[in-house]
């Protein structure tokens, strides 16, 4: 999984799991109130994400000495993996593990939307331009 799809669908389950949980305890308890008493509340918080991603590269030569590179990366238990190079009977091989950790938090505001938000429609466009440029 791709880290941008990571964080997307963790904050999205997140807000979705809160706003179901606001209406279903509303006789019970206030969560996330945007407005509490006759007053406007809005508290930050923030999600804090801590990624490790493993990258596993082995280097195979056969007995033709032809070299073979096949690459995994591990994200979250995700595996992506290639392979480049010739086929036949290996003979020598070699493997490079390297560990790396992403770590980062992103605030939000649990009482807060966006609806009848102007400048949020231009953020959308903006970032659907991005993304139809990046994924070319």
């Amino acid at each position: 999984m791709k880290l941008k799809d990571f964080i997307r669908e963790s904050l999205v389950e997140i807000a979705f799991g809160v706003h179901q949980a606001k209406v279903a305890a509303k006789d019970l308890v206030a969560i996330s109130p945007g407005h509490l008493n006759g007053q406007i509340v809005q508290e930050k918080i923030y999600v804090d994400f801590d990624v490790a991603v493993t990258v596993n590269e082995v280097r195979e030569t056969d007995k033709e000495g032809k070299l073979g590179i096949q690459a995994q990366i591990e994200v979250l238990g995700n595996k992506l993996g290639g392979e480049l190079g010739g086929g036949g009977a290996v003979s020598q091989s070699s493997s490079t593990q390297t560990a790396s950790r992403v770590v980062f938090k992103v605030p939000v505001y649990l009482n807060s939307h966006f609806r009848n938000d102007a400048g949020f429609d231009k953020e959308v466009k903006f970032m659907e331009e991005l993304s139809n440029r990046t994924n070319k």
